[in-house]
């Protein structure tokens, strides 16, 4: 038995191919439990697209990849690729630890990836490997510093203070009561009025804003609230356009001062068309990647100390799963036994 993957993250290609991604994200799901039989399963984050199988030998692995790559090309074209067990679970371990990470480090994907390996959509070989990964990256964490409290709220809230100098508190409204929105309420400091909007959760963004200081709003006021923030922060998970050029176009008309925009979302909320207008600001998971580097050029050392770390870590986890894979082909072959006594 051997382990491996196939994927595409910040690092190898653009958002616009990421979002391509999650668009036929149905589609590769049942390809992977209907065509491979369950043998692998995929991970879905703003910033990668992963593969995780298993296959009988290094052949099989092969092949898996091939068979994925030919089904999604406009996907997988520029993928990255690892065969074999050791191999995937360094890569792994990076993943958890945060070093594969547009901020490095960050907490975030360590929630993300147990949220995935909880919803029971990996076979049992693959979740033994994670369940180890997960424990074995908590450790490393630990032991090396990188438990810092970096994360995409602070970084744009940071961005937002050094663009607006204001006298008073600067108003933003955010789009979506996810993970993400969660973040800007548990890091407002008190420089910022932060208007939740949501279209169907309101008990949610009456929560965040309570947690905030702020105040909800619901979906039909967004077009009211762009002409009275400075700024707007999306990160829904829709995957349609919850903003179109038209839309802001017709609002931005009651505005005569510049207008800031982050969205976070992948796929994107705000129509990319919007860039080519004038007095407004727009941002988004790629365009933050400059700030998200120069965060993480402060854990550099504490990176480096990982990665030796990784190392040993991966050796051991190895050594449990080919005993685990092992104890699995005994108790396989004795009940065969048993059966044809």
């Amino acid at each position: 038995m051997t382990f491996y993957l196939i994927g595409i993250d910040h690092k190898t290609v653009r958002l616009s191919v990421r979002e391509g991604a999650h668009k036929v994200r149905r589609r590769i799901e049942r390809f992977l439990r209907e065509d491979m039989e369950g043998k692998a399963s995929i991970l879905f984050t703003c910033n990668r697209v992963e593969v995780y199988g298993i296959g009988e030998d290094f052949l099989e692995a092969k092949e898996n990849i091939s068979l994925i790559c030919e089904a999604f090309p406009e996907v997988f074209k520029d993928a990255y690729t690892e065969y074999g067990t050791h191999k995937v679970l360094v890569h792994a371990l990076r993943l958890a630890i945060g070093l594969e990470s547009q901020l490095l480090g960050e907490k975030e994907i360590m929630k993300q990836l147990k949220s995935w390996t909880g919803k029971g959509e990996l076979n049992q070989h693959l979740k033994v490997m994670w369940g180890k990964v997960l424990k074995g990256a908590e450790v490393i964490r630990r032991a090396t510093g990188l438990e810092g409290e970096s994360n995409i709220a602070r970084i744009v809230m940071e961005d937002i203070s050094g663009k607006l100098s204001s006298n008073g508190k600067t108003a933003i409204a955010i789009i979506g009561t996810g993970k993400v929105a969660e973040l800007f309420a548990k890091e407002n400091n008190g420089l910022y009025d932060l208007y939740f909007i949501a279209r169907k959760k309101h008990s949610k963004a009456r929560r965040l804003a309570k947690l905030s200081g702020g105040s909800a709003e619901v979906k039909e006021d967004l077009l009211d609230a762009i002409g009275s923030v400075d700024v707007l922060i999306s990160a829904t998970s829709s995957p349609h356009y919850v903003l179109k050029k038209r839309e802001l176009l017709s609002a931005l008309k009651k505005r005569n001062k510049a207008f800031y925009i982050y969205d976070l979302a992948v796929p994107r909320d705000i129509e990319p068309d919007v860039w080519d207008t004038n007095g407004l600001y727009l941002d988004d998971i790629d365009t933050l990647s400059p700030k998200f580097r120069k965060e993480g050029d402060k854990f550099l050392h504490e990176a480096a100390l990982a990665d030796i770390l990784i190392v040993k870590a991966a050796d051991e986890i190895k050594g449990d799963i080919n005993y685990y894979a092992d104890s699995i082909n005994r108790y396989a072959a004795k009940s065969a036994g048993l059966k044809t006594a």
